[in-house]
C-alpha cells in the first residue's frame, strides 16, 4: 500500500485545478469506501486514471490524508501477494472493459516534479513495501484474431478472448468471431460480458444452431451468472432488427426483459428501437418511442431523427410525418445534417413529390451543410423517376463531378433508370460504360 511519505510526493504536484464536480467526488471518497469497504487498490487505480487525464487538484489528496476514514481504511496490512493478486484483478478488468481505460492505467508510470527536484512515481498497483523499488507491471499481450490466441504460448483467459473478440466484432468479421467463441467452449474459459456482447453484435449477420435469436443469447448470459447491460441490449435490438419477419416480435421481446431487469433505455437504445421499427415496417411506433424519449428525460438527437425520418421514408402515406419531425428538429436547435436531407429526399422521391426534391436542395446550400454521396444519390434516385426531371439529374450529376465525389455502383444504377425513364437509351449506355 501506499505509505503517508509517497502521498505526501503525490500532494506536492498537483497544481493545476479541476472541476469543481470531480473535486466533490473525491471528498466523497472516504466515506464511500468506508461504507462499500472498498480496498486501497481501486482508489488508487482511480487516482491513476486521474493523474493521467490531469484532472486532479492539488488539494484533494491532502484532504484524503487528513481524513481519519481514509486513514483507518488504508491501515490494515494486507500481503504483498494479495494487494498484487487485486491489482492484477484491476488492471486486467480495466483493460477488458475498453481500449481508453487500458492505455490510461498502464500510462500511469509517470514523472512528477516538485519544488526540490524531479521524482519518479509507479502508481502500478503492486503492493510493494515501503523501501522496494517498485516494479512496473508487464503488459498483456494484444490478441486480435483467432491466430493470435491459437499461437500463444500461455494458458490464454476469458480477458484475452474479449480483446480478440471486441476487436473482430469491431471490424465487423462476425465469422471469425464466432470461431473464437467455439474456441472458448472447447477450451472450457467461461466468456465474460464483454465476449457476450461481441457475439450479440456478430448475430447480426451470422446465427448459430447454438443460438438461432438473440435472445437465447441473453438468456445465456443470464444463466452464465453475467449481468446484460444496455450495450448488451442495444447490440441484442440492433441484431433483432435484421432477423427478418420476426424481428419486431424479437425487438417487444428484449424490451419486456429490459423492463423485468429494471434497465431503462438510454439514447443508443431508443435510436436503435426507432431503425428497427423501419426495418419492420411499424412506421406508427416510430412516433411513440420519439415521445416516450422525452417522457423519460431522454433528449433525442439528430441520430434519432435521422433514424426516425428514415424509417418513415419507406412508406408515402408518412410524408406529413417526415415533414413535422423535419420542423421539430430545426425548433429544437438540432442542425439536420446530410443524412437528414439525405432521408427526407428518400421520402420525397416515395411520395412522388419531384418539385420538393429541389426545394430541399436549395434548402441545402441555404444552411451550408456539406453535401455528400448518399445526399446526392438520393436527389437522383429521386428526380429520376420523372422524365420531365431529367435536366435536374444531369445538373445534380454535374454538382457531384464539379465536387469531386466519386459516385459508387447505386448512384450508376439511378442515374441509367432515370435516362431510361426518360428515353435518353444512349446516355443510359455511357453511363454503364462508365461503370466498368
Amino acid at each position: 500500500v501506499l505509505s503517508s511519505v509517497h502521498w505526501t510526493q503525490l500532494c506536492s504536484v498537483f497544481t493545476e485545478g479541476i472541476t469543481e464536480q470531480i473535486s466533490s467526488v473525491f471528498c466523497l471518497a472516504p466515506g464511500m469506501m468506508a461504507r462499500t469497504g472498498t480496498r486501497m487498490t481501486a482508489f488508487v487505480a482511480l487516482l491513476a486514471l486521474c493523474t493521467v487525464s490531469q484532472a486532479f487538484h492539488h488539494s484533494i489528496p491532502l484532504k484524503l490524508m487528513q481524513s481519519s476514514t481514509l486513514r483507518n481504511s488504508f491501515g490494515s496490512e494486507r500481503s504483498s501477494v494479495d494487494t498484487s493478486r487485486t491489482s492484477r484483478a484491476t488492471l486486467e478488468s480495466s483493460e477488458a472493459a475498453s481500449p481508453a481505460t487500458t492505455d490510461a492505467t498502464q500510462a500511469s508510470s509517470f514523472a512528477i516534479k516538485d519544488s526540490v527536484g524531479t521524482i519518479t512515481s509507479e502508481v502500478a498497483l503492486s503492493g510493494t513495501k515501503s523501501g522496494e523499488a517498485s516494479k512496473p507491471k508487464r503488459r498483456r499481450k494484444k490478441f486480435k484474431d483467432l491466430a493470435s490466441l491459437k499461437s500463444a504460448k500461455k494458458k490464454i483467459d476469458e480477458y484475452d478472448f474479449n480483446e480478440a473478440m471486441t476487436n473482430l466484432a469491431k471490424n465487423n468479421k462476425n465469422k471469425e468471431v464466432w470461431a473464437v467463441w467455439a474456441l472458448m467452449k472447447q477450451q472450457e474459459v467461461q466468456p465474460n460480458k464483454y465476449c457476450f456482447n461481441a457475439i450479440l453484435k456478430a448475430s447480426r449477420t451470422i446465427r448459430t444452431t447454438e443460438f438461432p435469436d438473440v435472445m437465447s443469447i441473453l438468456n445465456k448470459m443470464e444463466e452464465s451468472g453475467v449481468t446484460p447491460d444496455t450495450f448488451s441490449y442495444n447490440a441484442a435490438i440492433r441484431s433483432a432488427s435484421a432477423s427478418g419477419a420476426d424481428s419486431w416480435n424479437q425487438v417487444q421481446d428484449i424490451l419486456k426483459k429490459m423492463k423485468i431487469n429494471n434497465v431503462q433505455p438510454n439514447r443508443f437504445i431508443y435510436n436503435s428501437i426507432i431503425a428497427a421499427c423501419g426495418e419492420a415496417e411499424q412506421y406508427k411506433e416510430v412516433m411513440f418511442y420519439l415521445r416516450e424519449m422525452e417522457l423519460n428525460f431522454v433528449e433525442p438527437d439528430v441520430i434519432s431523427y435521422n433514424a426516425a425520418i428514415s424509417a418513415l421514408s419507406a412508406s408515402p402515406e408518412m410524408w406529413p410525418d417526415v415533414q413535422t419531425l423535419l420542423r421539430t428538429m430545426k425548433a429544437k436547435d438540432v442542425t439536420p445534417d446530410a443524412y437528414t436531407y439525405s432521408a427526407v429526399l428518400n421520402a420525397c422521391g416515395k411520395a412522388g413529390l419531384s418539385h420538393e426534391v429541389l426545394d430541399y436542395l436549395r434548402e441545402v446550400e441555404e444552411s451550408n451543410v456539406e453535401a455528400n454521396l448518399v445526399l446526392y444519390s438520393a436527389a437522383i434516385d429521386a428526380l429520376g423517376k420523372h422524365p420531365e426531371m431529367f435536366p435536374q439529374v444531369m445538373d445534380v450529376w454535374h454538382r457531384m463531378e464539379k465536387e469531386e465525389i466519386e459516385p459508387n455502383t447505386c448512384t450508376y444504377t439511378s442515374m441509367i433508370k432515370s435516362c431510361g425513364v426518360a428515353g435518353h437509351y444512349s446516355e443510359a449506355i455511357g453511363f454503364l460504360k462508365d461503370m466498368q
